[in-house]
């Protein structure tokens, strides 16, 4: 067999292999992303933000318990974003596609007065705006999260009210993303 006949027969299997990982995701782990550590109910109920996004084509709902009362949690949330505190995820990851991203592991005192109008940066010039705060339980930004790109996105953050805490004060809360355009739905939140 020559090398034009090996790379003839290399090419259908990749294809192969592009085609059931990308069926594979599809079908099997975005599902799961788009309700990460959300029950069914929690995923499809409304919430806050979500009239930021009307008709959205796309929707991602995670949720989590988290082991302290709201008001600790506020404050790690309310001082998100680039420049700021971080976003409490693999900064390496982040920089290694250039986000300049440096998480801290504390309550930044300064960074705790989060207003309706302020800009959370993300990357690169883009942000995103506080569009509603109810502090310690809410926070609802909008606008765009791509440069030059006409799209809608909503995230919320809001303790579940279903879930009551338990005797050891520990809240639940749900972040969902919504839109339509512009960063694929897929890597949104």
């Amino acid at each position: 067999m020559n090398a034009k006949n090996k790379s003839s027969s290399i090419i259908p299997s990749l294809a192969a292999v592009s085609a059931a990982g990308l069926a594979a995701y599809w079908f099997l782990v975005r599902p799961w992303h788009q309700k990460w550590g959300a029950v069914l109910m929690e995923a499809h109920r409304p919430m806050p933000g979500d009239y930021l996004v009307p008709n959205a084509r796309w929707r991602t709902t995670h949720a989590i318990t988290i082991h302290a009362p709201i008001q600790i949690v506020w404050g790690w949330v309310v001082q998100m974003g680039q420049g700021r505190a971080g976003f409490y995820s693999y900064d390496w990851l982040e920089n290694l596609f250039g986000m300049n991203i440096h998480n801290v592991n504390q309550i930044v005192p300064e960074l705790q007065n989060l207003k309706v109008g302020d800009n959370i940066p993300f990357w690169r010039g883009t942000g995103i705006t506080v569009r509603q705060i109810d502090p310690p339980k809410l926070l609802v930004l909008g606008g765009s999260l791509s440069e030059g790109q006409t799209q809608a996105a909503a995230a919320g953050y809001s303790p579940c009210p279903s879930c009551p805490t338990d005797a050891q004060g520990w809240s639940s809360a749900r972040v969902r993303c919504t839109g339509h355009g512009g960063l694929p739905h897929w890597c949104a939140c």
